[in-house]
């Protein structure tokens, strides 16, 4: 049908058409040069978030508009399992929002299982049930007073309670030994004190680590001091504690834990 008024539409000509192509082509690709060039795209810089938990640092990073990739990667350090170690790209660069960031999280390079639970347990049904595992092994058994904890049963453990550790990984134990005697008050925990008290366990020789999940497990809060220059005691395992060995504290009480170091360092 032709339309009104008798005007005849004709085809437009191939030069119009290319030419209409290669005008909206620069358009766009001066518009991808502009925003591009002169910062008209919003960008971010990646923030650090190693150390943080995948579920943690996603959030953390979606938040800045990013996308997140999840990857794991093994490592034999067991503070890193389950937490991010890295992140592609890595901290501070610089990268356009909706941008994709691989978070690598740290995991066993060996076969891992969940320490048991052993508080509570004789020091017999807790040796026992290390054994069971056929996993785990008896490290060091110390023994210390507490108010609450019934003689021979077992007060704190370490590594805590459903750590994922690797086999082979000694466990450490603190049985308690009752109530202290008056004469290992020490001062510090008066006979009227009816509060949760439990005394400082022999630590020598242990880890700052291992120290510290020890008291960590019979509730008290570990601070570390100042190392103490000595070759009396092997380099990076505990030298002294504040209050020391056999003195009771109230639980929630500060343990100042002292690490060793060569005398030549």
């Amino acid at each position: 049908m032709e339309p009104p008024g008798g005007i005849v539409c004709a085809p437009s000509p191939r030069w119009a058409r290319a030419l209409a192509f290669v005008v909206v082509t620069g358009i766009l690709g001066s518009s991808l040069i502009l925003t591009n060039c002169f910062g008209l795209v919003a960008h971010v810089d990646v923030p650090d978030v190693v150390g943080q938990t995948s579920s943690d640092a996603s959030q953390y990073l979606e938040q800045d508009g990013l996308q997140v990739t999840v990857e794991e990667q093994d490592t034999d350090n067991a503070a890193d399992y389950g937490k991010v170690i890295a992140t592609s790209p890595c901290q501070g660069t610089s990268v356009a929002v909706g941008s994709t960031v691989t978070v690598k999280v740290g995991k066993s390079a060996s076969p891992t299982k969940d320490v048991p639970n052993l508080v509570g347990l004789t020091e017999d049904e807790a040796l026992g049930k290390i054994a069971q595992t056929g996993f785990f092994v008896k490290d060091d058994v110390m023994h210390a007073y507490s108010s609450t904890v019934a003689a021979g049963k077992v007060i704190s453990q370490g590594p805590a309670a459903g750590v994922p550790e690797k086999m082979g990984t000694k466990i450490d134990l603190v049985i308690s030994d009752g109530p202290s005697p008056d004469s290992k008050a020490g001062g510090l925990v008066s006979e009227e004190d009816t509060r949760e008290s439990v005394s400082i366990p022999d630590l020598s020789g242990m880890s700052y680590t291992g120290a510290s999940q020890l008291l960590s497990g019979m509730g008290l809060i570990v601070e570390r001091g100042t190392d103490v220059r000595t070759d009396d005691v092997t380099a990076g395992s505990i030298a002294n504690t504040t209050p020391g060995t056999d003195q009771t504290v109230r639980v929630g009480s500060t343990v100042v834990v002292q690490v060793a170091t060569p005398t030549n360092s």
